[in-house]
């Protein structure tokens, strides 16, 4: 068959033929043969600049495209150009299209995949090709990440960006990869951070983050997702992963998209799963907390909210963020100093109607209230007003009423202007409310608790017994003209 007949525009039933035709040529053939390898190849190149449209990735999986894809790379394993088309070819098959994903995988085309990055090491083209292929291969698909791992491709994935350390291209992939296999896959994300993964994603922070904006925000989703439990989490932070995050942020202050990745990750690496305050006091280590605030963390996080007020997701990542800080009795007056507080009430005032954002911001200056500093700021910032106005919001349900209910309570406690302050509100009257229908058995006991602690300031003075309240300045004319009122009328007396 004529080389040019496998180059004609649209013919995927023919190209698919000459595979078939000349598949059982092995690439060592005599030299007389190596022709037929360049069949191979160019029919390769052919179905992968056709698998570019959409409306033919089904065609070619429908005439056995794919078969014949994975049967030229079984075949053709030492021909770097073989493999280079035929991973171009899956590659472009397994973009947004599950059917072609699940058939590669099927006719063993995962395993080719790895073996050609590990057969190809030092070809930069192809280990760029294989894994772009991985990455779309794992994309939204929890069976093929398995089967990849199963593979060996998480070591094949790591080793690849070792060896090409300076390659833009080869790293952007990796990460992609990584991002990838790690979506709701435990698994793998121990494999990768067992393996190395947090070291060869700093490398890519240290070589190319500040020049590449899409690496270095696909670097700090994979921080994101590779940040999975408390000992993952310590172990990046030693790492230094939460300072290449925090530089990154800097040096791209202005890129939305990489402050939303930037934000997740910092996030993640401030979550604490349940007990690992306990571990933190029954081992006596520093809370990562403070460790995080002591990068920057929290300044940085403030900084990100500041810049992009109306990104709802900043937002709501950088508030998580915060309430995660704020758990270290050590962070939280020194998140009020550097701006947390404003920059919550700003975020709850901007996004009235966004439920994660009120909820987020909610859990933040509940935190934040445990410091009395903290709740001096949030009563003088109008904090009361800001949680009653989202308690209060059409639509709020009971995990808004808790969460609102919490925070008044920290906010409160101790503080007797600010309840009294708070029943001027109508707090007591709303409070009320919540108890005598409460869904739920917590959202019952908090607001009892509130109730309870609004009840001992003393005399309520909501509707119908509302005092006039007095500024400062007129309190102290009020004060001073009494005074001397008091001793006109002395004087009276003694003439």
């Amino acid at each position: 068959m004529p080389l040019h007949t496998l180059k004609l525009k649209g013919d995927i039933p023919g190209t698919i033929a000459g595979m078939h035709i000349y598949c059982t040529l092995p690439c060592g053939a005599p030299s007389h043969l190596h022709s037929e390898c360049k069949i191979q190849c160019a029919a390769l190149q052919t179905l992968a600049d056709l698998a570019c449209e959409r409306h033919n990735r089904a065609k070619i999986a429908e005439e056995g495209g794919i078969e014949r894809i994975v049967a030229a790379m079984c075949g053709h394993m030492p021909d770097r150009d073989v493999q280079l088309q035929a991973l171009r070819a899956l590659c472009n098959l397994a973009v947004y299209n599950q059917e072609c994903q699940d058939q590669i995988a099927a006719h063993g085309g995962i395993e080719c995949v790895v073996e050609a990055l590990r057969g190809h090491a030092s070809d930069s083209a192809v280990q760029l090709q294989a894994l772009r292929a991985l990455c779309n291969l794992a994309h939204r698909n929890g069976a093929n990440s398995v089967k990849i791992a199963a593979a060996g491709g998480i070591p094949a994935v790591l080793h690849s960006m070792a060896a090409h350390a300076e390659d833009h291209d080869v790293q952007l992939q990796g990460c992609c990869s990584l991002v990838n296999l790690t979506v709701d896959n435990e698994a793998n994300k121990a494999a990768i951070t067992a393996a190395g993964g947090v070291a060869a994603v700093a490398s890519c922070f240290e070589k190319h983050a500040q020049q590449h904006t899409d690496l270095a925000m696909h670097a700090c989703r994979c921080l994101s997702n590779l940040a999975y439990d408390d000992d993952a989490r310590d172990a990046i932070v030693a790492a230094g992963g939460a300072e290449c995050v925090v530089s990154t942020m800097r040096h791209h202050k202005d890129q939305k998209r990489i402050q939303t990745s930037a934000c997740g990750a910092l996030s993640n690496l401030a979550h604490t799963n349940d007990g690992y305050l306990a571990k933190i006091k029954a081992t006596g280590a520093v809370h990562r907390a403070i460790q995080l605030s002591n990068q920057g963390v929290g300044k940085r996080t403030v900084l990100a909210m500041q810049t992009f007020p109306d990104d709802a997701e900043i937002q709501v990542r950088a508030s998580w963020a915060l309430r995660k800080l704020a758990e270290a009795e050590e962070t939280r007056i020194k998140i009020g100093k550097e701006g947390g507080i404003d920059s919550l009430l700003s975020a709850m005032r901007n996004h009235r109607s966004n439920f994660e954002v009120q909820i987020k911001a909610l859990f933040a200056l509940r935190n934040l209230a445990e410091s009395s500093f903290n709740q001096a700021k949030i009563i003088a910032a109008g904090g009361l007003e800001m949680v009653m106005a989202a308690m209060d919001r059409p639509g709020a349900n009971y995990q808004m009423q808790e969460v609102s209910c919490m925070t008044l309570h920290s906010l409160v406690n101790g503080r007797e202007v600010a309840a009294k302050r708070l029943k001027r509100l109508g707090g007591m009257d709303r409070l009320r409310r919540i108890c005598a229908s409460a869904p739920t058995e917590s959202l019952l006991q908090c607001s009892k608790q509130l109730v309870e602690l609004l009840q001992a300031t003393g005399e309520e003075t909501g509707h119908g017994k509302q005092r006039q309240s007095l500024s400062p300045e007129r309190g102290a004319t009020k004060k001073r003209t009494e005074k001397g009122k008091a001793k006109k009328k002395s004087r009276v007396k003694q003439t």
